[in-house]
């Protein structure tokens, strides 16, 4: 999704957010999210 807007109406819902550390995700999540490594499979598991 280009624009991360699965990621605000989350965040505007309440619910917990985990994302990539992909650049526009973690500049739109402002530490209010979980960010992860997409290269990290173990990491999203334990998330």
């Amino acid at each position: 999704e280009g624009f991360g807007l699965p990621v605000l109406e989350a965040m505007g819902a309440g619910t917990p957010v985990l994302c990539s550390t992909a650049e526009a995700l973690v500049e739109l999540a402002a530490g209010a999210a979980e960010t992860i490594s997409p290269d990290d499979p173990e990491a999203w598991a334990l998330a």
